[in-house]
């Protein structure tokens, strides 16, 4: 018996030592200049409280330039797009948002081939710093499903990602939110068949949800499909059964939907970075023309 006490008394203070030893280490892992990190940290810290805000993938923090966009309708904008997020992932980042700042007066939500389908677990190390934080783990456990040694066992996440803390040098700056990529073009990212637009029901679910959320909060909302590269175009299966789907939830809820897919750069490489994601130059020039038919069509006071 005593055995068993000496035992379970090891186990315990083993884990409340590397429980100690996580906290501290994922504290300074907040502070790291790793850009997903980077901006959960700003989204968790609060005092943006934006005029209006972007959500949507890596396709909305690289091509929403929220100083483009004010200079043009003198608002305070802010970029909430997120590496890897589909609209799971973007409730429970609207969620933590609300819970930190104002309510916004407007929403952009930018929507691709991805969107309503489930994450397969891409960009997970970008939430491993704040498991600490309830609301947190409240808001995200939901949309991403992290293993129960993630979940429980500490410093266990960090296996094998630690170097991407540690090692990320910040060459690339986040401006309020956006991650703008002053890169020559690199080719396309995905295969054509990865452009196939499904729809998982528990994560159409999470996005009507989210457009309740918003709705409540007296916020508009619009709908945006931003630029792409005539070689992602031509890659995808059923465009028409995405802008479809789109268009019906735009058409029942009164949302508008802005269809820049085809801009008037798509053929131009020196305007993205790859195919599906713009450089710095072309989310300048995409912004400033959004700016200007949001004024025009009086979406924007």
């Amino acid at each position: 018996m005593r055995f068993f006490r000496k035992v379970f008394v090891f186990f315990v203070v083993g884990w409340l030592i590397f429980s100690g030893l996580d906290l501290s280490l994922s504290r300074e892992f907040q502070k790291t200049c790793y850009k997903p990190v980077r901006s959960q940290t700003y989204l968790m810290k609060g005092g943006l409280d934006a005029d209006v805000v972007f959500l949507g993938s890596s396709r909305v923090m690289n091509h929403f330039a929220p100083y483009v966009f004010d200079s043009v309708l003198v608002v305070n904008s802010y970029n909430l797009g997120m590496a890897g997020a589909h609209f799971d992932d973007l409730l429970a980042r609207y969620r933590l948002y609300r819970q930190r700042n104002k309510s916004p007066e407007l929403v952009l939500i930018g929507f691709d081939y991805f969107s309503l389908t489930r994450n397969s677990g891409t960009n997970m190390n970008q939430f491993y710093p704040w498991f600490h934080d309830r609301s947190f783990r409240k808001a995200f456990f939901h949309a991403r499903h992290f293993s129960i040694a993630e979940r429980f066992l500490p410093l266990y996440r960090y296996k094998g990602t630690w170097m991407d803390f540690v090692f990320e040098r910040g060459d690339w700056a986040l401006e309020k939110g956006f991650l703008g990529l002053d890169k020559h073009y690199i080719g396309n990212m995905l295969g054509g068949s990865s452009h196939g637009f499904s729809v998982n029901p528990e994560v159409e679910k999470d996005f009507q949800d989210l457009l309740d959320l918003i709705a409540s909060d007296g916020a508009k909302i619009v709908f945006v499909q931003t630029p792409m590269h005539e070689l992602a175009l031509r890659d995808m299966k059923n465009p028409g059964e995405m802008m479809g789907y789109y268009d019906s939830v735009s058409r029942q809820r009164g949302i508008p939907l802005l269809d820049y897919g085809r801009f008037s750069f798509s053929n131009d490489t020196s305007y993205f970075l790859n195919a599906q994601h713009l450089n710095l130059r072309g989310a300048e020039v995409f912004t400033d023309s959004l700016a200007h038919d949001l004024k025009s069509l009086g979406l924007v006071n």
